[in-house]
């Protein structure tokens, strides 16, 4: 579970 929360805070991180 913890691949899918890391997942899902990379894609919602804003790539700058």
């Amino acid at each position: 579970m913890v691949r899918f929360m890391k997942k899902l805070m990379n894609q919602n991180t804003p790539k700058r």
